[in-house]
């Protein structure tokens, strides 16, 4: 099933963002020849790994943390903000940021969860090396929980009880086909993999609808929250996740792990 979802890229609202300090122009089209489920999954455009890449870079010009995360709001909109994703955690267990950038979002992950009594442990991926070591210092007694490494078709060491990703790591098209990838591969059977969606508050630009996306493409979805107001009204940001055992796996080829994940030294 293909999805015909279209929306401004995550580029060009990311370049809002850090226009104040780098000028750089990101374009990521969309790419309408996606896998269907019987063939093996495509390499994501190039024009997306690249907006990826600089976006990246631009990130690490800023020395405050959560400026390195790509958000401007400030500590309180930061919470409130990203706090709702933790609705979908309901216990103990290993959490794995993919796309984990500078390691700030998952560090407060894991005190926002302690603030409710549930244990988690860090794990990360980062296409961006030099980010990735900054994750790490966060973290320095887990020095093997982090990996330079794709998510699109990323074949994980082991499973983990929580798997959290922001959309836009690929084209809004490829989105089920990612969730489908990392429930089959990723999330362990008693877990959930959680989607998050961001707008800006100061752009007055609302996140995509992340739970439609999945309803389209064919992918169940257990439950969503959201956080923040527009000024428009509605959500700042949106999570949608799926419990593994909501859902049903089907059959899908995959790339082998050749080259899509190597340990940060």
């Amino acid at each position: 099933m293909h999805v015909a979802f279209h929306f401004e890229s995550p580029g060009d609202f990311k370049r809002r963002f850090l226009s104040d300090s780098i000028a750089i122009s990101i374009v990521t089209p969309m790419d309408n020849q996606l896998p269907n489920d019987a063939a093996p999954l495509s390499q994501l455009p190039e024009t997306h790994m690249e907006s990826i890449r600089i976006l990246e870079s631009a990130y690490l010009r800023h020395r405050d943390p959560i400026k390195q995360s790509g958000f401007s709001g400030g500590t309180d909109r930061w919470r409130t903000e990203r706090f709702p994703l933790l609705d979908a955690v309901d216990g103990d267990g290993d959490f794995i940021d993919l796309g984990c950038a500078n390691g700030h979002l998952l560090q407060s992950v894991l005190g926002w969860a302690n603030e409710r009594g549930i244990n988690l442990t860090p794990y990360g991926i980062d296409l961006n090396p030099r980010l990735l070591q900054e994750t790490m210092k966060r973290f320095p007694d887990k020095p093997d929980h982090f990996w330079v490494a794709n998510a699109w078709g990323w074949l994980p060491p082991k499973r983990f009880r929580w798997v959290y990703a922001i959309w836009d790591l690929v084209p809004i098209e490829y989105l089920p086909h990612l969730a489908r990838h990392l429930l089959q591969h990723a999330v362990d059977r008693n877990g959930a993999l959680i989607l998050g969606a961001y707008g800006s508050k100061s752009e007055d630009w609302p996140s995509v609808a992340i739970a439609d996306v999945l309803r389209e493409g064919g992918v169940p979805v257990s439950g969503v929250s959201q956080g923040g107001e527009l000024p428009r009204g509605g959500p700042v940001t949106r999570f949608a996740w799926v419990r593994r055992s909501d859902w049903q796996p089907v059959e899908q080829h995959l790339p082998s792990p050749c080259d899509c994940c190597e340990q940060v030294k």
